[in-house]
């Protein structure tokens, strides 16, 4: 079902829809299986692993979610998925997000990442969080454009070296991080109590 719709142009039009279809998965499961490598553990679950994974998932489908997708006509030419959580309920988790080969710099992955901005505040998340392989810089690039702020670094058996990035929606965070970080000093007195 489709929840809202926008024109990007003459051709393009961003889709939040509620769910993705399986040609949806089809796309996004052709593009990563043979460009990233990364650890496909859930192939290599027994079958009592698989069921409790899917039951786990289960439990977990009351989450919020935002679900994205760019279409040329009836071709899919770019997405982006998250869902609510993170270290807190009021956490945006961008999990996935791509625009194919053919229509990358055309500005598209910035329409996408303005519209989880937008959506993600009408919700009221407070923060957007995402992580990417380190080396990922046509997707870090524009997220640090946006605002998002480098928060973290992991080491993921599934993907290798990940940078953690988080866009703060409330200001009072986002000073606070940048007080924490060293970048400068407190300004608002909230931040400042914490430094009394």
């Amino acid at each position: 079902m489709v929840l809202k719709s926008w024109d990007l142009n003459s051709e393009l039009r961003l889709i939040w829809v509620e769910k993705f279809d399986e040609a949806f998965n089809e796309t996004v499961k052709s593009h990563f299986d043979h460009h990233y490598p990364m650890l496909r553990w859930r192939e290599n679950l027994e079958a009592n692993e698989e069921q409790a994974v899917k039951e786990l998932n289960k439990k977990l489908s009351g989450r919020e979610r935002i679900n994205l997708a760019i279409y040329n006509g009836s071709q899919l030419v770019g997405w982006s998925y998250g869902w609510q959580g993170g270290l807190e309920s009021a956490s945006f988790y961008m999990a996935n997000s791509c625009v194919i080969p053919e229509y990358r710099r055309q500005g598209l992955y910035t329409h996408l990442l303005q519209k989880v901005i937008e959506l993600a505040q009408e919700y009221g998340f407070q923060s957007i969080t995402s992580r990417h392989v380190a080396a990922n810089n046509s997707v870090i690039i524009p997220k640090l454009k946006a605002g998002f702020k480098i928060t973290g670094m992991e080491l993921s058996e599934i993907y290798g070296n990940l940078v953690h990035l988080t866009y703060f929606n409330n200001d009072l965070r986002r000073e606070a991080f940048e007080v924490r970080t060293g970048l400068c000093k407190p300004q608002s007195r909230p931040v400042k109590d914490l430094y009394l």
